[in-house]
């Protein structure tokens, strides 16, 4: 688990060209522990050409055996803390549920002149993960289950999957992955790493992700990786086309999805077999890998990926995906290549769609809200440019007492509004089950 805590400052993403990252110039030392991740990125779906990497004050990695390791970063004109000072401010960030306490300042950390506020992001594997806090006897009750939608909302869902359906049926465009929002009131506010403690116990496989600010938290558990660096070797694992445990077979649709009339006599493995022979899904998977391998290719002397997709088997649904991995150009083997690929590569096809640019105006046009941080990625980058990046999905940001979640699902000309809506539906229960078992701490 690596985690960065405050803000030491921050470097605009779009200013980042040359063959370094030059993260040395804010710290003035070229003595520096490049296994360490040195900057946090974590960006909305939207692009707005205003993204920054963040440097944080406190750099802090948790390995399995429990060992932590922190890093305090300053300016030139900031003093560092003694070596006593740098431990007390690590430990007082570490709670007892074993994760890194959001961005205000703990009570009885030291102050060092001239720290900035900021935020606290972090990207995690299993490896090291919350353990599971003391909890009361009874979960709240939240009276209802906030991912099933009304009548009118399932109806007002099937008619945008039908028009965006339409477009892909007679244009240019085709795949485009639509999403629909949804919300919680809790009774009191919920701490974020409670709820990704339990996002954790929900769904053991995937990445953790959260980004916190004194205002609201955004923290879920994705399943997909949209791009990792380890010298010279890079990797992304595209996630498309999806199918929900509890299934009805119809003779007009390859498949359908029913949480209102579930099929529970059909075996786990009768589902893998219907995804990976379904035409639509597999269509849907191999317009998003293939655009992933593109990528690639324009950087990447040798580029693998298997010649049939893989089950991806998680707590809620089942998804295909497929490991993509290359080997950069020597001529382009610098630090700063791992920001032009992933800038190459999000918005993925998997939540965006191809062509990405007539995908991105139809989301904008058919879509009520703008994504936010959903659909994004986050992650972190070290100086030697190894780094490792994944897509914000599976995700709920908490503001007060209102948790908010979204679920999305990829289109193509095959689809069937129905089918989409069910598989949105199906996501979307999914992360308010999360939300709704979260326990309180008592007071």
């Amino acid at each position: 688990m690596v985690a960065g805590i405050g803000n030491t400052a921050t470097y605009p993403l779009r200013e980042i060209a040359g063959d370094q990252l030059s993260l040395t110039e804010l710290t003035g030392s070229q003595d520096i522990d490049t296994t360490q991740p040195l900057a946090f990125l974590s960006t909305s779906f939207e692009p707005s050409g205003q993204e920054v990497l963040e440097v944080p004050r406190l750099m802090y990695a948790k390995y399995p055996d429990g060992t932590v390791k922190g890093t305090i970063t300053t300016r030139e004109d900031q003093a560092l803390p003694s070596p006593a000072g740098a431990k007390q401010e690590l430990m007082s960030y570490l709670p007892s549920c074993g994760v890194p306490i959001p961005a205000a300042q703990a009570p009885g950390a030291p102050a060092s002149a001239g720290t900035t506020s900021g935020t606290a992001t972090f990207s995690a594997d299993m490896a090291g993960t919350a353990n599971t806090a003391h909890v009361p006897a009874e979960a709240p009750d939240y009276t209802h289950h906030a991912g099933l939608l009304s009548p009118v909302e399932r109806v007002d869902l099937e008619d945008m999957l039908s028009r965006a359906i339409k477009m892909l049926e007679n244009g240019p465009l085709s795949k485009v992955v639509l999403s629909w929002k949804r919300s919680i009131t809790t009774p009191v506010p919920l701490p974020p790493f409670d709820v990704l403690t339990t996002m954790r116990t929900h769904e053991p496989a995937g990445w953790l992700l959260a980004h916190v600010t004194p205002e609201s938290a955004f923290v879920g558990v994705t399943p997909e990786l949209v791009l990792s660096r380890r010298k010279n070797m890079v990797e992304s694992l595209p996630i498309a086309g999806t199918i929900a445990p509890y299934m009805a077979i119809h003779q007009d649709t390859p498949y359908a999805t029913s949480l209102d009339r579930p099929q529970r006599e059909s075996p786990d493995k009768s589902l893998e077999a219907i995804l990976f022979k379904s035409a639509k899904d597999r269509l849907e998977h191999k317009i998003t890998l293939d655009e992933v391998v593109s990528a690639f290719n324009r950087f990447c002397r040798s580029v693998h990926s298997p010649p049939e997709p893989e089950i991806l088997r998680l707590s809620s649904v089942i998804h295909l995906q497929s490991p993509v991995s290359g080997q950069l150009l020597p001529e382009i083997d610098v630090p700063s290549t791992t920001l032009k690929l992933l800038q190459e590569l999000h918005p993925t096809p998997a939540v965006a769609g191809v062509p990405r640019k007539i995908a991105l105006e139809t989301i904008a046009a058919l879509e009520k809200e703008a994504r936010g941080y959903y659909a994004g990625v986050t992650g972190w980058i070290a100086q030697d440019g190894n780094g490792c990046f994944v897509l914000n999905i599976r995700t709920a940001t908490i503001t007060g007492s209102t948790v908010q979640f979204q679920a999305g699902a990829g289109l193509v000309k095959s689809s069937d509004p129905r089918n989409e809506a069910r598989e949105i539906e199906a996501k979307l229960e999914s992360i308010a089950a999360m939300i709704r078992s979260t326990h309180l701490r008592p007071a």
